[in-house]
């Protein structure tokens, strides 16, 4: 960490060794010196380091964190635009839970929406990612959403205008886990963009059934 600090104090003089800077990481953390300058938010370092060093970009930590996942966790959200929009496909990039910056931005839904509207189209299937816990961007959506027109149920929409995958996984499908959850007016936009209400799990449950077996009677209304 002491070799670090003092390469970042080299940055700092724009005096880089190109040798050491890309392969030093640190013993203990597993940090390189982007991460360092991405967690203290050093924004000029930052774009320096990424012009001279593209690769350091998707290297992680012994956490498994990225340049990306430092600067989401520190709020340092204006540096993160700038360089998602230069390199979009940082998206692609998961860590050791199957996360990609969609999946971990899901508690700051400004940021979400902003990376979604941002996102090229090229790069529109890794909204389709599934996590280690089986869970994808959309699920958790469903989950979040707490009522009618909120920002989740509003990126909710936005997914399906983009195109993900309505029908997946087929372990937890969203119609069925939205009508668990009585969210019926997520059950309603499924259904107009063309979900099947009888389709079925792996345990061939159906949403119909699910919902009349946990009480989701709002949902079950919207699907007969």
């Amino acid at each position: 960490m002491e070799d670090i600090s003092k390469l970042l104090q080299l940055a700092k003089k724009d005096k880089l060794n190109d040798t050491d800077v890309a392969k030093l990481v640190s013993p203990i953390t597993g940090d390189t010196i982007l991460h360092i300058a991405c967690r203290r938010g050093l924004s000029d370092i930052i774009h320096k380091l990424i012009i001279k060093y593209p690769e350091l970009l998707n290297v992680a930590n012994y956490k498994g964190e990225t340049c990306s996942n430092l600067l989401i966790q520190n709020r340092w959200y204006d540096i993160f635009k700038k360089i998602f929009i230069k390199h979009p496909d940082i998206i692609s990039f998961v860590d050791e839970n199957g996360n990609n910056i969609a999946n971990i931005t899901i508690n700051e839904p400004f940021l979400l929406n902003w990376i979604i509207d941002n996102l090229p189209e090229e790069y529109k299937s890794y909204l389709d990612n599934q996590s280690k816990n089986a869970s994808t961007l959309l699920l958790s959506l469903i989950r979040y959403t707490s009522m009618k027109n909120d920002i989740y149920h509003q990126i909710i929409q936005k997914l399906i205008k983009k195109g993900v995958k309505l029908n997946y996984p087929i372990t937890d499908l969203p119609i069925i886990y939205a009508t668990l959850k009585n969210k019926d007016y997520v059950v309603c936009d499924l259904l107009k963009a063309g979900v099947d209400p009888n389709q079925m799990d792996k345990h061939y449950n159906t949403a119909i059934f699910i919902g009349t077996q946990y009480n989701s009677y709002k949902s079950v209304k919207e699907l007969l």
